[in-house]
């Protein structure tokens, strides 16, 4: 189920070559997509996709290229600083940060960069859910 601004702009034909189907309209601004038993997983990833703000490391959080001088900026900054950070090691989606003074670092700051999960594990030592980026930031981290 969507709320849409425009329904001339759904393009039913192509929502059925993807696999929908039918496509039921109960409203001016409402459109079913009948996609079946895939339906649940479907909408996470949707929401997954639209619920994600767009942030300074968002490119870098889903990719594994080397991330932007600006991305890295922003991590280091969240994270107290350059001065703060003893190493950066990645983790499958996660990256594991070794810090100086826990204080320094900021949850707010990580989140408004686009981690998606922070957590100080112990003391000095923080882990970050970031995505496929991981081995990429960590790299440019440690640099």
């Amino acid at each position: 189920r969507l709320t849409v601004q425009d329904q001339a702009k759904v393009d039913e034909a192509a929502l059925r070559r993807l696999g929908a189907r039918g496509v039921v309209r109960p409203s001016s601004t409402a459109v079913q997509v009948i996609l079946g038993p895939i339906a649940d997983l479907v909408a996470s990833e949707m929401r997954a996709v639209v619920d994600r703000p767009s942030t300074p490391v968002a490119a870098a959080i889903d990719s594994d290229e080397a991330p932007s001088d600006i991305e890295v900026r922003v991590l280091i900054d969240a994270l107290g600083g350059q001065a703060n950070l003893v190493q950066a090691k990645a983790a499958s989606t996660r990256l594991i940060i070794d810090l100086r003074a826990d204080a320094l670092a900021s949850p707010e700051a990580l989140k408004a960069a686009g981690v998606r999960a922070s957590a100080q594990v112990k003391k000095g030592r923080w882990h970050l859910i970031v995505g496929a980026g991981a081995p990429a930031l960590a790299k440019a981290l440690n640099a």
